[in-house]
């Protein structure tokens, strides 16, 4: 009988084992029964008196309510387990619950190991453990793949609401600068009212002066004295109409030199959009032009000078697949821009000849 329950006690896991010396109340001097090794606890389980507590509880954890063996003989139970080998845990604590004979128990179960039908039970286990395990790793695996599909779908979203946000700025932009030349247009108009208007009033001030001139009523010294306040009068328009003018020229040479700043970025726009349309990996290679120059790359690599990188706008990254960042050669503000837009993308690289031995290496 102790075989039969060491047999099934082996088909227990640790925890269960415990369990069942909770339910019998086995306790092993000088250990805590759960330090207790697995084998000495199955040996002190197969000993306790409280047999039959025992024999329940293993009846309960492999029984099946659907067998019956009621009048079944022993031969009759070893060709039952022929045909299903995975019966035995079952047949075996239904006799020992019914407190069959322990001879013919113990002769039943010795003619099931000679047969190796104790052996094809492990078998049969150890396939449904291992098809276990390769189910749990099929279902990990999808897992794993479902939330990469949900992480690449937020990455997408926020791309396009990126996107969304750099449209808004371009029409504000476009906008402020349609707003910005109507107003210089609007200036420009009134200069050239104002112009006009101090043209009049000098001419005015001139006929003015040459009619108190003929005035022969005032005394010489009144007549000099009036002459000099419309001198004076004279030079202060004078003065508020070259204020005004310079002002005018000012006003005129910023919004020139705003229209070119403009220029500048769209053509270096288009240019980068031009050249990265011709590159085949579209590869992005940032520094300076000393770097660029020690480099020898071919047309698939895209070289970006740092000072350029202030036009480029965040969109133009969209279609980059790499970008390649020499840290010794760029700022740590091009470094956390190119971070936050196209972190996943990036390459780093912390001196020139890992960044020469990749390039090398790729053949860009």
């Amino acid at each position: 009988m102790k075989e039969i329950l060491l047999w099934l006690l082996d088909l227990l896991e640790d925890p269960e084992l415990l369990q069942l010396a909770k339910i019998t109340k086995t306790t092993i001097p000088g250990f805590r029964i759960q330090n207790v090794p697995r084998m000495n606890l199955m040996q002190h389980l197969s000993k306790t008196k409280k047999v039959s507590e025992l024999v329940v509880a293993l009846h309960e954890k492999f029984f099946d309510d659907d067998l019956n063996i009621n009048n079944s003989s022993f031969e009759g139970l070893k060709e039952m387990i022929r045909n299903d080998a995975r019966l035995i845990p079952a047949i075996l604590s239904e006799l020992l619950r019914k407190n069959s004979p322990l001879e013919q128990m113990e002769t039943f179960f010795l003619e099931l190991e000679q047969e190796e039908l104790l052996k094809r039970y492990r078998e049969i286990i150890t396939e449904h453990k291992h098809q276990d395990e390769q189910k749990m790793i099929l279902i990990r695996q999808l897992q794993q793949q479902t939330q990469k599909a949900e992480n690449e779908e937020k990455r997408s979203n926020a791309l396009e609401e990126k996107l969304k946000k750099s449209q808004k700025l371009i029409d504000e932009f476009k906008q402020q600068l349609k707003e910005s030349q109507y107003e210089v247009e609007i200036l420009i108009l009134k200069m050239e009212k104002q112009d006009l208007e101090i043209t009049k009033l000098k001419k005015s001030l001139e006929d003015s002066l040459e009619e108190k001139e003929t005035v022969i009523n005032y005394t010489k010294m009144d007549l000099e004295n009036l002459i000099q306040e419309m001198k004076s009068d004279f030079v202060d328009l004078e003065m508020q109409y070259q204020t005004l003018k310079k002002s005018n020229e000012e006003l005129l040479l910023e919004n020139l030199v705003f229209k070119g700043q403009l220029e500048t970025a769209q053509t270096a726009s288009v240019t980068l959009e031009t050249q990265i349309q011709s590159v085949e990996k579209k590869i992005v290679l940032l520094g300076n032009k000393n770097l660029h120059k020690r480099l020898n790359y071919a047309s698939n690599l895209l070289p970006i000078e740092e000072v350029e990188l202030s036009s480029v706008p965040e969109s133009f990254f969209d279609s980059i697949e790499q970008i390649l960042l020499p840290l010794f050669a760029s700022s740590i503000l091009t470094q956390r821009r190119i971070a936050k837009i196209a972190g996943d993308k990036t390459i780093q690289f912390k001196d020139f000849p890992s960044l020469k031995n990749f390039i090398d290496q790729e053949a860009l």
